[in-house]
């Protein structure tokens, strides 16, 4: 959002996705024309054979409204309005024979990238001229990608950033194109605890499994990591929630964050905590302070 309001074209952009989007979903009837013109083209690719049917497949979609507070919003709204931008140009004509809206969508004049255009902020008598490319190029393409970076700089630190460098090279896109051995084993390295010395010393080795994945039909089809993390990850959080459930009861309501913290990690690791010794613990735990009690000699 930060990226958005320091940049007034792009300002500007979602300033216009966002009427759109009003505009298309103000009433009922424009709704229902707008599922009615996806129906129909579905039916026609059907019939020409250029899709093929199935359950669960070539559902109808809405435009969603942009929230300020959720940028995901943004991303899924400009997803579907590239999908069905041709309906929604339909829906918006029917809006503009009716004379009941404000919208000119259908005759948006697509600017030639050779044409010269004054530049922005000069005098108009210096008659220094730039191309519509170079305009869209280096003064709002280019400026949204500084920002973009200078953002991520912000929130991401240097060892984060080569961490998630590392692992985009797991990314299935195009047979693991992206995969390099050498980052895989710096991960390793990064994570040297959870890796013995031998393991390290033999994972170049092993890593030769992706010539194998490659042939394999069955990732052909994927184009996201999530597409291989997503079921697991899904389980994992069912069941993180299952155990907010049983923790967070009626009589514990009131429960401060850290203490419910600590409770979540205990009970949602319980196989590591039931493996250590209870000697262990409160030996650890007296050692860290002196205590008016002591405990009893066996114990130390």
């Amino acid at each position: 959002m930060s990226i958005v309001s320091s940049c007034s074209s792009i300002h500007d952009f979602f300033e216009y996705i966002s009427l759109i989007v009003t505009t298309t979903n103000a009433s009922c009837k424009r709704r229902d024309a707008l599922a009615e013109a996806q129906h129909q083209d579905i039916l026609n690719k059907l019939e020409s054979g250029e899709i093929s049917g199935g359950k669960g497949l070539h559902q109808s979609s809405s435009l969603t409204r942009l929230e300020d507070t959720i940028w995901s919003s943004h991303h899924t709204t400009l997803l579907r309005l590239d999908q069905m931008w041709s309906f929604v140009l339909k829906v918006l004509s029917m809006v503009d024979e009716d004379g009941r809206g404000p919208s000119q969508a259908a005759g948006i004049p697509v600017p030639n990238m050779d044409d010269e255009i004054p530049i922005q902020g000069r005098s108009r008598v210096e008659e220094r001229t730039i191309t519509n490319l170079h305009h869209y190029r280096a003064e709002i393409f280019y400026v949204a990608i500084d920002k973009i970076c200078v953002e991520m700089d912000h929130r991401f630190s240097e060892g984060s950033n080569i961490i998630l460098d590392c692992f985009s090279c797991l990314d299935p896109k195009n047979s693991f194109s992206k995969f390099g051995v050498d980052k895989l084993v710096r991960l390793a390295d990064i994570y040297h605890a959870d890796f013995s010395d031998d393991d390290r010393g033999t994972i170049r080795n092993q890593l030769i499994y992706v010539l194998q994945v490659r042939r394999n039909a069955s990732f052909s089809t994927c184009e996201d990591v999530q597409t291989l993390i997503l079921p697991v990850s899904t389980a994992s959080v069912e069941r993180v929630f299952s155990a907010m459930k049983i923790i967070k009861s009626e009589l514990r309501n009131k429960i401060n964050d850290v203490w419910f913290n600590d409770l979540m990690v205990c009970y949602t690791e319980r196989e590591i905590f039931k493996s250590l010794d209870d000697i262990d613990i409160i030996r650890t735990f007296t050692a860290k302070k002196s205590r008016k009690g002591h405990l009893p000699r066996n114990f130390i």
